[in-house]
C-alpha cells in the first residue's frame, strides 16, 4: 500500500500531539537531515508491584518511521537509556 502525502504529517501529529499525553519527560530532537524528527517521551510505568521507567522513542521520516522502547528498573539509569537511544541512526535499506 502507498502513503499519500499527507500521512507522514498526521502520523507526526498524532505522535506529538496525542502518544503518551501522561509522559513526565519530553525530547523533541533535529535528526540527521531537515526530513527527519526525533521525538521521545519517557515516564514511571506500574507493573503490578514493580515500577518501572520507559521512554518511547520515534524517529519519523517521510514515508518510514521507526519506535523504540526502552526500559529501566532504575531511574537512575534513565540518562543512559536517553543516550542509547540518541546512539540510534536512521540508515536507509535502499541502495
Amino acid at each position: 500500500m502507498q502513503q499519500t502525502r499527507s500521512e507522514p504529517r498526521r502520523a507526526r501529529s498524532l505522535i506529538l500531539h496525542d502518544v503518551n499525553s501522561s509522559a513526565e519527560l519530553r525530547f523533541r530532537e533535529a535528526g540527521a537531515d531537515a526530513d527527519e524528527l526525533r521525538y521521545a517521551s519517557g515516564y514511571a510505568e506500574v507493573d503490578g508491584e514493580r515500577e518501572q521507567w520507559g521512554l518511547y522513542a520515534y524517529t519519523l521520516r517521510a514515508g518510514s518511521d521507526v519506535q523504540a522502547v526502552l526500559l529501566t528498573d532504575t531511574p537512575a539509569d534513565f540518562d543512559s537509556t536517553l543516550s542509547t537511544w540518541r546512539s540510534l541512526r536512521f540508515t536507509s535499506s535502499s541502495g
